[in-house]
């Protein structure tokens, strides 16, 4: 969904709005938990596996490379990797997919994760993914 320029009482730009989800764009997305989770400067998140849960991510700081498998579900073969950023599309993680966030930035990076189910003590639904690769221009932060 794209930005939203917002005016004051006069008409005078004053900031913008970023709709993330809506029930009327996308019913069947409907998340059951929003949070914020930070990346530090060049450091990864996962890669993490759930096999219920889906996950549904918006970038609201910084850039943040996307990494998962293009095939058959599994950490093996060949990966996709993409940068999103503030304004740009809701990232889709189905459940089964491995998927790792990378902050190659020099500043700390936040997402907006919104997991259907969500997450539970009782139910944690983390599932350990091997054979892990990650892209060939990553540097773990030292």
């Amino acid at each position: 969904m794209p930005k939203i320029e917002t005016f004051d009482s006069e008409g005078k730009p004053n900031g913008w709005v970023l709709p993330i989800w809506s029930e009327l764009d996308q019913p069947v997305l409907k998340p059951g938990q929003v949070y914020v989770t930070a990346i530090a400067p060049r450091s990864r998140k996962g890669p993490h596996l759930h096999m219920k849960r889906r996950g549904m991510f918006s970038v609201i700081a910084g850039a943040v490379r996307f990494q998962m498998p293009i095939r058959d579900g599994s950490a093996h073969g060949t990966h996709n990797g993409y940068t999103v950023r503030p304004g740009d599309a809701v990232v889709v993680v189905p459940a089964g997919c491995p998927c790792a966030l990378y902050n190659y930035g020099d500043t700390e990076a936040l997402v907006l994760n919104m997991p259907n189910p969500s997450w539970s003590k009782d139910n944690p639904d983390e599932w350990p993914v091997t054979h892990w690769q990650d892209p060939a221009d990553w540097k773990m932060q030292s």
